[in-house]
């Protein structure tokens, strides 16, 4: 699977990753270590203010868009309406 970003969704989706990851178990918090570092690597890549092609694997897509999901729960939680719904569209285009 294809997915375009830009650099600040990219910085998002790894902030997201890294800040749920101790709600799963330990196969999974591998899982979400593996798909980081796979970010971490293509983001310094990445020219600034430009969308990229990323390529990930349907698992991988699933895992992010499960901690994004938490991430985006626990900022529902917290009354953070604003910080949810940037979560929210960063999920809409991993989903596409």
């Amino acid at each position: 699977m294809t997915v375009r970003m830009d650099q600040y969704d990219l910085k998002a989706v790894i902030n997201g990753m890294y800040q749920t990851r101790e709600a799963f178990d330990k196969s999974q918090q591998d899982e979400i270590d593996r798909i980081i570092l796979k970010l971490i690597d293509f983001c310094e890549r990445m020219k600034p203010c430009r969308r990229a092609k990323i390529r990930l694997e349907s698992g991988e897509v699933r895992m992010i868009l499960l901690c994004l999901n938490e991430w985006r729960n626990r900022f529902i939680t917290a009354g953070k309406a604003d910080a949810a719904a940037g979560v929210g569209e960063v999920m809409v285009r991993l989903a596409r």
